[in-house]
């Protein structure tokens, strides 16, 4: 008798695998239709022109016009500005500056140096000029006096560095005058 229920259970699994596997069947069925019949066409398939979407194309070309002209009128405005403050704008060069000067510093023995590259970030193209033509040898001159009085601690660390290039911008600034020198850069760094 053992052998006789163990057979009547083997179609009921059969028949509810099958049965599992139709409905799955059928609802990826409907799923796949849906997409079709709905999805597909408000997403992917490129709308019919109408009427309507023609004049809808019309204002956005509209707005883009308006749009262009109202950034040329301010071009326009820019440039009598330009006229009326006497010149043009200040055209933005690269920083400049001292590349590898090399120095002992303030620590005790005198063996350790530093060998250091700094650049400006002038206001304007005039105050670049200025350094390159006139104040280049000073200005060497005021990095060097500046980096003897320092030891190899002070310029190790962050701090001690940001200390310097405030220091560095107020001499050069006292000696091109005021505001010419917006930033100074550290742009390489050697203590040994």
């Amino acid at each position: 008798m053992a052998k006789i229920e163990e057979g009547e259970e083997q179609p009921k699994k059969k028949k509810s695998k099958l049965l599992l596997i139709i409905i799955l069947v059928v609802i990826l069925g409907g799923l796949g239709a849906a997409g079709y019949f709905y999805v597909y066409p408000k997403y992917f398939k490129a709308q019919p022109a109408t009427e309507e979407g023609q004049a809808e194309g019309e204002k956005k070309e509209e707005k883009k016009d308006e749009k262009k002209a109202e950034k040329k009128e301010e071009k326009k405005e820019e440039k009598k500005e330009e006229k009326k403050e006497g010149g043009k704008k200040d055209e933005k060069k690269p920083p400049v500056g001292l590349q590898n000067v090399v120095t002992n510093l303030a620590d005790s023995g005198g063996r350790r140096y530093v060998r250091l590259s700094v650049e400006f970030d002038f206001k304007d193209s005039e105050a670049q000029a200025e350094f390159e033509e006139k104040y280049q040898a000073r200005i060497k001159d005021a990095v060097l006096t500046l980096l003897w009085s320092k030891t190899s601690e002070d310029l190790s660390s962050v701090d001690g560095m940001i200390a310097f290039r405030s220091e560095l911008q107020a001499r050069v600034n006292q000696i091109m005058g005021q505001g010419k020198v917006k930033q100074v850069f550290i742009t390489d760094r050697v203590i040994q």
